[in-house]
């Protein structure tokens, strides 16, 4: 009940948030940012789960991301420097790491953990937000991803009422954003949807569940789109932090015109799970299986679609 009532609020609000956007904010015809108000899903996890409040690591990263996902919720609302966004997206991924994360891994100190996660909260953060690009395209990537953590998350009643809750919260949002130009995830909502998954996937690591880590599996197609269009932007020259429309589903869409573009990842996530699982049963470790089977299907189905189907 609490799912459907969420879903329902959420589109409810995304309608009253997009009417005060164009009264407000003239210069934008799309209203966007509204992934922003995913922070308010964490308020509410809290509510509705047992919470232990002696836990200040996890209390001290919910303020500190309050703090920088608001500051990153500026940039939906006038435009931040890039560089600005780059040192907000450093400190996500940074923050997370050391707030949530208590076992160590392998001979790394902490420093190089956090400037690890730093940089992958740089790219993960990019490579989602390049997606919010066509309706629904969004929400499929984070749809797949969440789906993924449900069922690999082993960790707290907290955190699979995080997964809960958010999925109702972008259900609701996909049905204002199945109509053509009326809401976007935004910037900032990219930026929480990435704070989310290493929300859910470090609290994991620290119970030796590693294959929570099969959820960043969502993120191969537009990982390996990012990388090749950035390329292929340097060859022509192009400025890398202009807006451009090389990326794999608006291909598909400008050739087709339709919503065909919306099975690329479900697809390609279906290929990376039998191949997984086919590489598994040779006696291959889970997590080497499905990271094999994730680099070779993507690679193979992404050039099928770009130098095949839509040449």
């Amino acid at each position: 009940m609490n799912f459907i009532l969420l879903s329902i609020s959420t589109y409810l609000i995304g309608n009253i948030y997009s009417k005060l956007w164009k009264n407000f904010n003239k210069e934008s015809i799309i209203p966007t940012g509204f992934g922003f108000f995913l922070i308010f899903i964490i308020l509410l996890v809290f509510f509705f789960s047992k919470i232990d409040f002696n836990d200040n690591r996890t209390i001290n990263f919910i303020l500190f991301l309050k703090l920088i996902a608001t500051l990153y919720f500026f940039d939906d609302l006038y435009g931040l420097p890039a560089i600005s966004r780059f040192i907000l997206q450093f400190l996500l991924g940074s923050s997370s790491v050391y707030f949530l994360l208590t076992i160590n891994i392998n001979n790394f100190g902490i420093f190089e953990i956090v400037i690890i996660f730093g940089i992958l909260s740089i790219f993960f953060s990019n490579v989602i937000n390049f997606y919010d690009g066509l309706d629904l395209n969004l929400s499929i990537l984070m749809f797949i991803g969440l789906l993924l953590s449900l069922i690999f998350n082993q960790d707290t009643i907290f955190i699979n009422n995080l997964i809960f809750f958010s999925l109702s919260f972008i259900i609701g949002f996909s049905f204002l954003n199945l109509r053509p130009q009326t809401l976007y995830f935004g910037d900032s909502g990219c930026f929480m949807y990435t704070a989310i998954l290493f929300t859910i996937i470090l609290p994991n690591l620290n119970i030796g569940n590693y294959k929570i880590l099969l959820v960043l599996s969502s993120l191969a197609l537009p990982s390996l789109d990012l990388i090749y269009v950035n390329f292929y932007r340097i060859y022509l020259g192009e400025n890398l932090l202009s807006r451009n429309y090389h990326y794999l589903y608006q291909k598909v869409f400008a050739k087709y015109r339709n919503y065909s573009y919306l099975f690329l990842q479900p697809i390609n996530m279906i290929l990376i799970l039998i191949c997984g699982y086919l590489i598994n049963m040779m006696s291959i470790p889970f997590l080497i299986s499905y990271a094999i089977s994730s680099i070779i299907m993507t690679v193979i189905f992404y050039f099928i679609v770009r130098f095949y189907l839509i040449k």
